[in-house]
């Protein structure tokens, strides 16, 4: 949607249109004159008041941004999954406009939007009346959305999908520490004598993580937004994630590789202090994929 004189707190990036408020693009809509109509005993309802309590609405913006926008300015903007899955989905079907940007976005996103061609903003944490603003909706994963994603992206790389993608590939979130593996030394001598390779994706730029995924026949990782990458990888890539609760994510790998992928699979391992993979179980996944060495 696109809203006239919007004022936009950049701070977090909620607008205030006439009547509404949205927070995290389109995902935490809140009507100002029929409250009766909001969620009432949810984490949504929790989130928005704890954002309308935090900071005055009535603000009188100090800056005017004529002409038209995107907004790309949110509570999780620096996650790599909602940066794929909200505003990179909404880039491949809205108008080529300057997105808005927090002044600390990571670089290796803003390097990747100057990829698709399109410019950027930074805004200072200031109140802003913004001309036309362009919010991006929350979807929820469909086969219409992955094919936009993918074709939008896809479409700006080199061809370099291997007619036969072989490269296996372990993620390692060692050096991000949260849901790190801890017994990753203990299990790594089994994926390296499949041919494993071990993967920081903290050190690729977001166009090599793209690249690697799409060469990648067999993928294991644990729960994190580095997986969000498969969404341009071949559907019949051989996946197994790790997480450290049944529901991480709300599901949201689970969803995802329901619109096409046929190898998907998922391990929870008993709970404990530590987050560890269960190796018995990782070897007759490896035994299931690739027989008996």
């Amino acid at each position: 949607m696109i809203y006239e004189n919007a004022i936009l707190f950049a701070c977090d990036g909620l607008v205030k249109t006439s009547h509404k408020l949205y927070f995290h693009y389109q995902q935490y809509p809140w009507h100002l004159l029929h409250p009766e109509n909001n969620p009432d005993d949810c984490e949504h309802q929790r989130r928005v008041q704890r954002r309308i309590l935090g900071q005055n609405l009535e603000i009188s913006p100090s800056c005017h941004l004529s002409g038209n926008y995107i907004l790309g300015i949110a509570p999780f903007a620096s996650n790599y999954y909602h940066f794929i899955t909200d505003l990179v989905d909404c880039l491949a079907t809205g108008p080529k406009w300057p997105i808005l940007l927090p002044e600390n976005m990571p670089r290796h996103y803003v390097d990747f939007l100057h990829f698709c061609n399109f410019p950027t903003l930074f805004l200072p944490p200031k109140v802003y009346r913004v001309e036309n603003l362009l919010i991006p909706p929350y979807n929820g994963w469909s086969v219409k959305k992955v094919v936009g994603i993918r074709q939008f992206i896809l479409q700006k790389l080199p061809e370099s999908l291997s007619s036969q993608p072989s490269r296996r590939i372990y993620i390692s979130r060692k050096l991000v520490q949260k849901r790190h593996l801890r017994n990753e030394e203990e299990f790594w001598p089994y994926l390296e004598k499949y041919g494993f390779e071990k993967i920081y994706l903290e050190n690729l730029s977001v166009v090599d993580q793209i690249q690697l995924i799409r060469n990648t026949s067999h993928l294991i990782a644990p729960h994190g937004s580095g997986l969000i990458n498969l969404i341009f990888s071949s559907y019949h890539t051989k996946i197994l994630e790790i997480r450290p609760t049944v529901s991480s994510g709300q599901f949201c790998y689970e969803q995802l590789f329901s619109n096409g992928w046929t190898h998907y699979q998922y391990l929870v391992p008993p709970k404990r202090a530590h987050f560890l993979m269960p190796i018995a179980e990782l070897e007759q996944i490896l035994r299931q994929w690739f027989g008996h060495l």
